[in-house]
């Protein structure tokens, strides 16, 4: 694949809102799976509650605010893994 068109697939992901509904999917998913509530997450992350019902439904946010939720990812990933015996 050349770099001109990842880079035209990227924009399109972008353009038609998939990548936002994608994202917001993997957040709702992993957040109640770990039966937290919005609230929850909106804290660890240090963003308003708002902020998550936005992502969970697909809204567009900043790459800041994605960051955010990364770090609490990251954190939390030990966490939650299974543990090999």
């Amino acid at each position: 694949m050349s770099h001109d068109n990842g880079k035209m697939q990227a924009e399109a992901l972008f353009a038609s809102g998939q990548l936002y509904r994608d994202i917001g999917k993997i957040i709702y998913d992993r957040r109640t799976a770990l039966d937290w509530t919005q609230a929850h997450l909106a804290k660890l992350a240090r963003l308003n509650v708002s902020v998550i019902r936005s992502i969970e439904a697909g809204r567009p946010v900043s790459l800041e605010t994605l960051s955010a939720l990364l770090r609490v990812s990251v954190s939390y990933t030990h966490l939650t893994l299974p543990t090999k015996a």
